[in-house]
Order: C-alpha cells, then sequence, then structure tokens
C-alpha cells in the first residue's frame, strides 16, 4: 500500500552564511529529508526538493512533539501548500524544532499538496475530528511575509 501524501513535493531554501558548511547544511536537511536532491547553491542560498515525508513525521512522534507541531503546522496552511520553518543546527542532529528568524537563518519547507490541512492531521496523528477550522489571512505584522519574500504570496 502506497504511503499516504506520497505526490507531495517538498521545495527546501536555506541561507548560507560564509562561516556555514554546505556539507553540514545538506546534511541537516537530509536528516529530515533524506530523498532531497539539492540543486547548485546559487547567490548564498541552498535549494533543493523532496518527496518523502516520512521522517519528518517519525521525528514528530519520537520526540513527543505532535500536538505542539500541529499548532505551529496549522498557522502555516496556505492554499495549496503547507509552509513552516525549522531551526537548522537542531536539524543537524535529527531533530525538529520549528523556528522563525534563527540566527543562522532557517531552513524554509513549503509542502505542495492540494490538502495541506489533510497533511496537518498527517503528521501530527490526528483523526475524525471533524473539518479543521476555517483559517482567515495569514497574519502580517511589519516583516515582510516568508511567502511573498519566497515568491509564494498568500491570498
Amino acid at each position: 500500500m502506497p504511503e499516504p501524501f506520497s505526490d507531495v513535493q517538498i521545495d527546501i531554501e536555506t541561507p548560507i552564511h560564509p562561516t556555514e558548511s554546505i556539507e553540514k547544511i545538506q546534511r541537516a536537511i537530509s536528516n529530515l529529508f533524506p530523498d532531497v536532491v539539492f540543486l547548485e547553491p546559487q547567490d548564498g542560498r541552498l535549494w533543493g526538493t523532496a518527496r518523502d515525508i516520512g521522517k519528518l513525521k517519525e521525528r514528530l512522534a519520537a520526540q513527543a512533539i505532535r500536538n505542539a507541531s500541529r499548532k505551529v503546522l496549522l498557522n502555516g496552511i496556505r492554499p495549496g501548500h503547507l509552509f513552516f520553518a525549522l531551526s537548522k543546527q537542531v536539524a543537524f542532529v535529527g531533530r525538529v524544532n520549528f523556528s522563525d528568524d534563527g540566527p543562522l537563518g532557517d531552513i524554509i519547507v513549503i509542502v505542495r499538496t492540494e490538502q495541506p490541512g489533510l497533511l496537518v492531521d498527517y503528521l501530527t496523528d490526528k483523526k475524525d475530528e471533524g473539518p479543521l477550522p476555517r483559517r482567515g489571512h495569514p497574519r502580517k505584522d511589519a516583516r515582510v511575509c516568508k511567502d511573498e519574500y519566497l515568491g509564494h504570496p498568500g491570498d
């Protein structure tokens, strides 16, 4: 039987600072997305694509952070995708820590799927809780929204 959400496309992006090792950044990302294929670093950024979301699900369960993760992930639902950011340093040791503006820059993850709410349910093992609450427009404040920065504007 195929793994649920095997049809997702995962886009990954992160800054590379002069003090960082590209190999270590690639290892950090590979720890959570083992099938990642990296593109050539360009303009101080590293990009990759993956399809396997299973390791992330496994880490959320092993770290017993599914409920806290659910709150973060629900806030990242956008039409046609799920958006979140991870700490590079924590990912390097194979753990998940959702981040926002970490000192070395975050690993930005965009999971493209037609059912981002069901993906959150899958990742956090929530079942049969009825429909997800309607979410309005993402919160905007004085900082540039990461969706807009990455060229994926919300509605």
